[in-house]
């Protein structure tokens, strides 16, 4: 329990770094060999047993971090948890089944096979188990240990899927199959790590009546504002998603999977600090000190903000490149759907910490309604952006679920800052007017590289590469001349680079070399 926050941050840091490599290596294997129709057959299914699992987890597993990471010791409480765990995927198997056999499947998954529905299930409630151990480990404060093997995850994915590549083995069911690989991987080795930590995820210890009706309460008690915001969630996702396969069909949602896949990418560096930001919260909010989540929060938003809108903004306005570089030419047509799905990020990190604010401080009452309002709004716009002109829509596909999730997302934030602004008593407007500006200047940034490393150089990669340098560049010397920008200092970004060198040599050295030597 010795871990701080800025050792746990820099192997987060680093591991996803690594992480990002991997995925981008990835991302230009996957969709390219499966090809938009089932690269979106994939990402349609999986996406819709993940808003499944979620609906069911409805806020709990937020819940049980938080209350374990207050009070480490309570070895019941992981024991409940795991119970709740195992009864949520036996009741959702009991609900699917039955539906998979009959003449609903064809019109809740148009055109998708039984097989792959429940590879895809089950796929799901792997990835959901994983979530959970991984919360463990950063509940325990054992975040550096998890990260090695987070890392060590990512290597393990990169070669198999080469030898997929290599093997000519690229079919849907065999990519299911590399997907349970890597899952059940760090699922062990998670599992190992806390066993060697005398942390067992099935304590020996007895709940008795009295106490598992205590921790319904308790959940109950957390997660009912939670149950609506998920109910509409889980109905308006699925809706999404449904709308676009059913009026644009599969290679649409490959699109829309590449697009996603791509944003994803861009989120990795700011999306792994969300659990030990919350943790933090929950520490804060345990002792009443709103003034160190007030600092806490806009230092943070701040500096995760400006990471993920410096990656979001120079990716969108490379979409095209980048569709061509990772997907290949069948997915030139994808090329609208990622410039705008690469945005989604900048205002993704900003949402992650708003709902780890109000998580943390049990507001979730409020939290759940905020995001009620923009899920209610966002059903006629989607039906309007996607579908076709004979229903008075405009037919735009990937494109247009792309566009509904940004525009959505932007206002609803924003919302959201204005009801934290209040609570933590300081200036909404400073927060907007710093996003405008952020904005604007990377977007000029980016453009202005691009523009000037075409007429530079024919070959598209080397163009790309050269835009990328140059837009680095340019970014550096301005965070270097207005610090305040990521709530920083030139002197605390001086240090954060030589300590961020130092770590990743010693992260280096724990991987390559141990005390034996070996």
């Amino acid at each position: 329990m010795t871990d701080s926050l800025k050792k746990r941050f820099s192997y987060k840091l680093f591991t996803n770094f690594i992480g990002l490599l991997a995925s981008i290596l990835v991302a230009g294997i996957v969709p390219r060999s499966l090809g938009p129709i089932a690269y979106g057959n994939f990402s349609f299914l999986t996406n819709f047993f993940t808003r499944v699992f979620n609906f069911f987890d409805n806020g709990t597993s937020i819940a049980f971090y938080t209350k374990l990471s207050q009070k480490p010791n309570q070895h019941k409480l992981i024991k409940f948890y795991w119970g709740f765990i195992g009864l949520i995927g036996l009741v959702a198997a009991l609900v699917f089944l039955p539906i998979s056999y009959s003449n609903l499947c064809q019109i809740i998954w148009p055109d998708q096979k039984l097989l792959f529905i429940w590879m895809a299930f089950f796929w799901a409630f792997l990835t959901l188990t994983n979530s959970v151990l991984i919360k463990m480990v950063d509940a325990f404060a054992l975040t550096a240990k998890g990260e090695i093997l987070r890392l060590a995850q990512k290597i393990l994915s990169v070669i198999i899927i080469f030898l997929m590549f290599w093997l000519a083995l690229f079919t849907l069911f065999n990519y299911f199959i590399f997907q349970y690989i890597i899952i059940l991987f760090l699922f062990i080795c998670l599992l190992l790590l806390l066993k060697k930590n005398n942390i067992s995820i099935y304590p020996k210890v007895k709940l008795n009546l009295l106490e598992r009706n205590t921790y319904i309460k308790e959940f109950y008690a957390y997660s009912k504002p939670l149950v609506l915001l998920s109910l509409f969630g889980i109905i308006v996702g699925l809706f999404d998603r449904w709308i676009l396969q059913n009026y644009a069909g599969s290679a649409q949602q490959g699109y829309y999977g590449l697009s996603l896949r791509i944003a994803s990418i861009c989120f990795l560096f700011t999306s792994a600090m969300t659990p030990l930001i919350l943790r933090e919260f929950s520490i804060s909010f345990g002792k009443n000190d709103f003034e160190k989540i007030k600092t806490q929060y806009l230092n943070f938003s701040a500096l995760f903000f400006f990471i993920a809108a410096f990656i979001a903004i120079f990716t969108s306005v490379q979409s095209n490149k980048i569709g061509i570089i990772l997907g290949g030419n069948q997915y030139k047509d994808a090329h609208f759907a990622i410039m705008v799905m690469a945005l989604y990020p900048i205002h993704q990190t900003l949402g992650q910490m708003n709902g780890s604010f109000f998580l943390a401080t049990n507001n979730t009452k409020l939290y759940s309604n905020i995001g009620i309002v923009f899920q209610l709004l966002g059903i006629p716009f989607i039906v309007f952006l996607i579908a076709p002109s004979n229903l008075w829509g405009l037919n735009l596909g990937s494109a247009g679920l792309a566009l509904k999730m940004v525009i959505i997302q932007v206002i609803a934030i924003n919302v959201e800052i204005w009801y934290i602004s209040k609570r933590l008593s300081f200036s909404f407007g400073s927060i907007f007017f710093k996003q405008i500006i952020i904005l604007s200047f990377l977007g000029i940034s980016a453009y202005g590289s691009f523009w000037s490393s075409d007429l530079l150089f024919d070959n598209m990669l080397v163009s790309f590469l050269f835009s990328g340098i140059i837009y680095t560049i340019i970014v550096t010397i301005f965070i270097f001349l207005f610090p305040s920008f990521i709530s920083s200092s030139r002197l605390e970004i001086i240090k954060l680079i030589k300590s961020s060198t130092v770590k990743i040599f010693s992260v280096l050295k724990i991987i390559f070399y141990n005390k034996n030597g070996g």
